[in-house]
This record gives structure tokens, C-alpha cells and sequence, in this order.
């Protein structure tokens, strides 16, 4: 679903909070960056990095 809701070259942002209060890193992404980001959070829960992951609009 998601990747049908992020348009390639944004705009977008993805915020992922695993612990519900831990940002870790902002990072500009694209598409398939933030999806790998996801992932790997959801598959580690004690570890998992939170983050805020955006795409600019294409100009």
C-alpha cells in the first residue's frame, strides 16, 4: 500500500517511531530507501532505529 501512496519524486515523508518517542536520523530518501528503512525497523524491534524519511518534489 504504501508504495502505491508514495509517488517517485515526492513529495512524501515517512515517519517510523518504533519505541513511540525515538527519532534517531532525518535522512532525504527516495522511494526505495525508505521502504528498505521500514523494513529493517520492523524486523528489529529492540534495535530499531526510528527516523524521518522525505522526498522532495522533482523540479
Amino acid at each position: 500500500m504504501l508504495p502505491e501512496q508514495l509517488k517517485p519524486g515526492g513529495p512524501w515523508v515517512v515517519i517510523f517511531e518504533p519505541h513511540c518517542d525515538q527519532l534517531d536520523i532525518v535522512v532525504e530518501a527516495d522511494l526505495a530507501q525508505a521502504l528498505r528503512m521500514l523494513g529493517q525497523g520492523v524486523r528489529r524491534e529492540e534495535s530499531a532505529l526510528g527516523f524521518v524519511a522525505y522526498c522532495r518534489p522533482a523540479v
